[in-house]
C-alpha cells in the first residue's frame, strides 16, 4: 500500500528534521546515530 501525499509530506518533514539536527549536532557519535536511524526509517518504508 502507498503513501497518501501527506503522510509522504509529514515522512519527509521528519527526514528534513532529522538532517538538520545531524548537521549542527558537535558529537560526530550522536550525528552517527541520527543518519542510521533515518537509513533505517527510509529502508522500512521501502519494504512496506
Amino acid at each position: 500500500m502507498g503513501m497518501t501525499d501527506k503522510q509522504f509530506a509529514g515522512f519527509l518533514r521528519q527526514a528534513i528534521r532529522t538532517l538538520r539536527k545531524a548537521l549542527t549536532t558537535k558529537d560526530p557519535e550522536e550525528t552517527r546515530e541520527l543518519i542510521a536511524g533515518l537509513l533505517e526509517d527510509m529502508q522500512a518504508t521501502l519494504e512496506d
